[in-house]
């Protein structure tokens, strides 16, 4: 019933595109449970059948607008249920019928070819004045990312990749309280984070590789990693490298492939004057990415103050 919901949504906004949004976010996956928007498809689906015995051209709009959403919508469902761009080739069938439409009514309803050009160049007129008014106001919110994102956020206040991305925008701006309050609120709500954080809470170090671990939902644990390592991140800006380290730590647990992660916990670390578990986690880094630039930069860095941590390691390796 959720997809239903999501094509009869996709329709309204074919006809009147306010409000948009960059990334809904599950926004409809627990909610629209009502069999109404798959009556409504119903009705939609007879009538395009009833049209197709009169007027087969008009009824094929129809079918390619549903034919072209059907890959997504139902045997290859994508993660998020609802992207507007997935409305960029079927839109076109839906410019069409309309178009068609108004150009249909305006012969009916005036004899007079003036008048059919007169009223076809006002409804004409109108619409690109209309549309391209709205089409300058979503090119300025593209322009500002924090805007596009707010956006977003405000139709779906749960959407953590929203608050996550205006949380790095806002550690860019220094702004790190504000930063570190909206990244709780994602740590809170995702219960890969809440579990991990429980688990990891009196942790200053790891031991890695670790058991593999099956996942339930492998897109929450990326926002979840996402978020303890700018979390971490904006903890380590205002000096607090013990409670940067725990949540580079919780990010490493949710996202061990990620080389980035380890390098956040290497620097963490080096802040925190534990340089051997720098060196250990740059290395680790570096073995996940041998391409990591942030961690061989800064173990070169770190060779430089400690270079016996360096040839150390060098040493045991060989």
């Amino acid at each position: 019933s959720a997809q239903c919901w999501v094509i009869l949504h996709y329709l309204k906004l074919s006809f009147w595109p306010h409000p948009l949004c960059l990334d809904y976010f599950r926004a409809y996956s627990k909610t629209n449970q009502s069999a109404l928007p798959c009556l409504a498809l119903l009705l939609i689906f007879a009538e395009i059948a009833l049209l197709a015995r009169k007027h087969p051209r008009a009824a094929f709009l129809g079918i390619a607008f549903f034919l072209i959403l059907f890959p997504t919508s139902s045997f290859f469902p994508l993660r998020d249920i609802e992207v507007e761009h997935r409305m960029y080739l079927s839109l076109a069938a839906v410019i069409a019928g309309v178009v068609l439409g108004v150009h249909h009514a305006i012969q009916i309803t005036f004899r007079s070819k003036t008048m059919q050009k007169i009223f076809g160049l006002t409804v004409g007129c109108a619409m690109v004045i209309v549309f391209g008014a709205m089409t300058i106001e979503r090119n300025e919110a593209y322009r500002d990312p924090a805007l596009l994102w707010n956006q977003a956020l405000k139709i779906n206040p749960s959407n953590w990749r929203a608050r996550l991305v205006i949380a790095e925008a806002l550690i860019e701006r220094g702004m790190y309280d504000e930063a570190i309050g909206n990244i709780k609120t994602v740590i809170s709500e995702n219960h890969s984070c809440v579990r991990v954080a429980k688990e990891n809470a009196a942790q200053t170090t790891i031991v890695y590789p670790w058991p593999k671990e099956d996942r339930e939902d492998v897109i929450a644990d990326s926002i979840g990693a996402n978020a303890f390592k700018l979390l971490g991140i904006g903890y380590a800006s205002t000096g607090h490298s013990d409670q940067a380290i725990r949540n580079f730590i919780c990010a490493v647990k949710l996202e061990p492939w990620q080389a980035e992660n380890f390098s956040c916990l290497g620097s963490a670390m080096a802040n925190a004057k534990k340089f051997e578990d720098a060196v250990t986690y740059y290395n680790i880094a570096l073995e996940i990415n041998p391409a990591c630039e942030s961690a061989s930069s800064n173990l070169a860095k770190l060779g430089q103050i400690r270079p016996d941590l360096i040839s150390e390691k060098k040493s045991r390796t060989s």
